[in-house]
C-alpha cells in the first residue's frame, strides 16, 4: 500500500450548528473527487473540546456539535483515492459501543484537507485547523488568492523543513520548485470547482502537475508534533554549534572585536609642533635598539619604522645593534641571556662613543605614536639614570630607560647585567624582576632586615603571581621615594616618556610619545598585550621623515585620537585596581 501523509483537522472556532458555519459532505466528496459511497468523517476542536460528526454512506448530513463525544482520530489521505483511518472513541457511557464504532470505521474512512487548511497549519504548529467560514467565504468569492499571498512565507518556511504542502497557487508552486525537488506538492484545485470549471479540469490540471506520480510514495508519515520536536532539537544543536565556533573564533582570533575595535571614519593626519632643528639642541641624544638577531627584524617592523622616521626627522641619531651580527659585544657581553647581555651592550657602546651626552634605550616593539614631543622634555640634568613604573603593575620598566654618558651610568648597567650570575633557580622573571634586587643591594642595604624576606621570595617564586608579590615587597621597602643616591630618578606612572599601548587599545592622546608591545604577533589579537594598529596604513616613506611631509608617515585613524582627560581617565582608574592588587600583595606577606 502506498504510504501515505497523516493529519489531523480540527475545528479553530464554531459556533451554534448553521448552513453558514458547516460544511457537507457533498462538498468535500465533490471537492476531492470521491466516490458517492465515501465514509468521511471529519473532527473539530471547538474551545478545547474535540467534537465530531459522522455520515451514513450515500447520505448528506451536516456536521454538528456533539459535547457527549470526546475523541482523538487520526487520518490518512493520499492522491488518488480511500486510505484507512483508525479511530478510537471514549464514550464515558458505553465502552462496548465504542469498541464496535472502532471496528467499523478501521476498514474505509476518509478525512478531507483542502487548501484553505494549510494558512491554519502554519498558524497552528502543523496542527490542521479548519475554518469554515474562511472556506465559505473562499467558494462564494470565487478568489483565495489574498489568503495564499499572505501566507507565502510561512509556506516557504513550511517547505524548507520538509513537509509536504497542500496548495493551488502558482507563486506558491514557483517558490516551491526553487526549493529544489524535495518538497512534495498537493494540489487541490478548490478554486477550480467554486469557478465553475468542474472536477473533471481539477482532476486534469491536478495530473498535469504531477505528471501523475504518486507523490507520497516517498513521503514520511507527517506527525507535526514529533516533526517539530526534532527540528527544534536540530536547530538548538546547530545554534550551539554556531556559537561555540563563534566564541572560539573570537577567543583565538576576534574577527568581530577587531573589526569593531579598527573601526576608523576617515583619516587624520596632524602636523609635527617641534622641531629640533629650528630649536637649541642643549644635547647630544643617541637612540639605540639592541636586538638578538635580525631575523626579528620583521617582528618589530611597524614600531622600528616609525622609530627612524622620528629620529630622522628629529636628528636623533639612531643605532639599532644586532647581537649575532657584533662579535666583539658577544665577546665583552657574554651572557647568556640576552635580555641582561643587551643592558651590558647599551654601556660598552657608549664608553665607545664618548660623543653622546645622553642616550634613550627603548625596546624593539616600541613605536613613535606621537612624533611632537623631544626626548629633552623627559631628561633631568640632576640624575644620571631615569626608569620609570609601569602603569599595568608596580615594577620597575626594564625596555627603556635614559641614562647619561657617565661612568656611573654605565657601572650600573654592567652591574645589572651581571646579576644574570645571581640568578635563582625559580620564576625570576629575567631582568625585569632582577632590576628591583639591584635597587635593593644597591640603595637599601642597610634599610631593613626585610630585605632578606624579599629575595625569599624572589628565590622561591613559581608563577607571575608570586613574581608581582616580590616586587610589591621591593616596591614597598623603597617607599615612596622617586630619587636613589642621588644619581638615580624613578619617574611614577603616567609621567614617563612611554607605556603599554595595549592598556587603551592603542588609543592616544596628545601627551603620548611611545607605546609600548607593537609587536607583529600580537598585532589584532585576543591575547594579553594584544593590541590594534593607530594607523590606517604601515607604509612609510622614509623620503619624507627628513623634510616637512614627515608628518605623513602618520596616517592616524580618527577613532583612535582621544583628549588627555579621556586618556588620563582609563589609565587613573587602571592604576586604582593596580594600588589595591598591590596592597592585597602586601596583606599576603607574614612578615608585614
Amino acid at each position: 500500500m502506498n504510504q501515505v501523509i497523516r493529519i489531523k483537522m480540527f475545528e479553530e472556532e464554531m459556533g451554534v450548528a448553521s448552513s453558514q458555519n458547516v460544511i457537507t459532505h457533498s462538498t468535500v466528496k465533490s471537492l476531492f473527487l470521491l466516490p458517492d459511497d465515501a465514509i468521511i468523517r471529519l473532527s473539530y476542536m471547538v474551545n478545547g473540546k474535540k467534537m465530531g460528526c459522522k455520515s451514513s454512506v450515500g447520505r448528506d448530513r451536516r456536521c454538528f456539535m456533539s459535547s457527549r463525544r470526546i475523541f482523538n482520530c487520526s487520518g490518512y489521505f493520499y492522491l488518488g483515492g480511500i486510505s484507512e483511518i483508525s479511530c478510537s472513541y471514549g464514550f464515558e457511557r458505553n465502552r462496548r459501543r465504542n469498541e464496535s464504532i472502532r471496528k467499523s470505521y478501521s476498514k474505509t474512512s476518509f478525512i478531507a484537507v483542502s487548501y484553505y487548511l494549510l494558512k491554519q497549519i502554519l498558524y497552528h504548529n502543523g496542527t490542521v485547523f479548519f475554518s469554515t467560514s474562511t472556506f465559505d467565504y473562499c467558494v462564494a468569492q470565487s478568489n483565495c488568492r489574498y489568503y495564499q499571498r499572505e501566507y507565502l512565507d510561512r509556506v516557504r518556511d513550511h517547505a524548507r523543513l520538509g513537509l509536504p504542502v497542500l496548495t493551488n497557487d502558482p507563486q506558491i508552486r514557483k517558490v516551491l520548485k526553487r526549493l529544489g525537488n524535495s518538497v512534495h506538492v498537493l494540489c487541490v484545485l478548490a478554486d477550480a470547482i467554486a469557478g465553475g470549471q468542474g472536477p473533471d479540469a481539477a482532476q486534469e490540471e491536478t495530473q498535469a502537475i504531477t505528471d501523475g506520480e504518486e507523490i507520497f510514495d516517498h513521503v514520511m508519515p507527517l506527525v507535526i508534533g514529533r516533526r517539530r520536536s526534532k527540528c527544534r532539537v536540530g536547530y538548538l544543536v546547530i545554534i550551539l554549534m554556531f556559537l561555540t565556533i563563534l566564541i572560539w573564533e573570537e577567543v583565538n582570533y576576534g574577527t568581530l572585536v577587531n573589526v569593531y575595535c579598527n573601526y576608523y571614519n576617515h583619516v587624520v593626519y596632524l602636523p609635527i609642533t617641534k622641531n629640533r632643528h629650528i630649536e637649541t639642541n642643549r644635547y647630544s641624544i643617541g637612540v639605540i635598539v639592541v636586538i638578538e638577531n635580525e631575523d626579528n627584524l620583521g617582528q618589530y617592523d611597524i614600531a622600528l619604522k616609525t622609530l627612524r622616521c622620528y629620529c630622522l626627522y628629529q636628528d636623533y641619531p639612531l643605532t639599532i645593534i644586532s647581537v649575532e651580527r657584533n662579535a666583539s659585544y658577544k665577546k665583552l657581553c657574554p651572557q647568556n641571556d640576552f635580555m641582561f647581555r643587551r643592558h651590558c651592550i647599551v654601556a660598552e657602546f657608549l664608553e665607545r662613543h664618548q660623543e653622546f651626552d645622553w642616550a634613550l634605550f627603548v625596546d624593539a616593539d616600541m613605536g613613535v605614536v606621537n612624533p611632537s614631543h623631544f626626548i629633552e622634555e623627559y631628561i633631568n640634568e640632576k640624575f644620571d639614570l631615569i626608569f620609570y613604573e609601569r602603569i599595568f603593575n608596580y615594577e620597575i620598566m626594564a625596555g627603556s630607560y635614559l641614562m647619561r654618558n657617565s661612568p656611573y651610568s654605565r657601572d650600573f648597567l654592567k652591574f645589572w647585567a651581571n646579576y644574570f650570575y645571581k640568578l635563582p633557580h625559580s620564576f625570576h622573571g629575567t631582568d625585569n624582576g632582577a632590576i628591583h634586587n639591584v635597587f635593593l643591594e644597591k640603595f637599601c642595604g642597610d634599610c631593613s632586615k626585610i630585605v632578606i624576606n624579599c629575595q625569599r621570595l624572589w628565590n622561591t617564586s613559581r608563577n607571575f603571581n608570586d613574581l608581582n608579590i616580590y616586587e610589591a615587597c621591593v616596591r614597598n621597602i623603597l617607599g615612596a621615594r622617586n630619587f636613589f643616591d642621588n644619581r638615580v630618578l624613578l619617574l611614577p606612572k603616567m609621567q614617563s616618556w612611554a607605556r603599554d599601548g595595549w592598556l587603551t587599545n592603542s588609543e592616544w592622546a596628545s601627551q603620548d610619545f611611545f607605546l609600548h608591545g607593537w609587536q607583529e604577533s600580537k598585532l589584532n589579537k585576543m591575547m594579553f598585550a594584544g593590541w590594534n594598529s593607530p594607523f590606517v596604513h604601515h607604509d612609510i616613506d622614509m623620503a619624507k621623515c627628513s623634510t616637512k611631509l614627515a608628518f605623513q608617515n602618520w596616517p592616524y585613524k580618527d577613532s583612535f585620537i582621544q583628549s588627555n582627560d579621556e586618556i588620563r581617565k582609563r589609565l587613573n582608574r587602571i592604576s586604582r585596581k593596580v594600588h589595591n592588587s598591590y596592597l592585597e600583595s602586601l596583606k599576603s606577606l607574614d612578615f608585614y
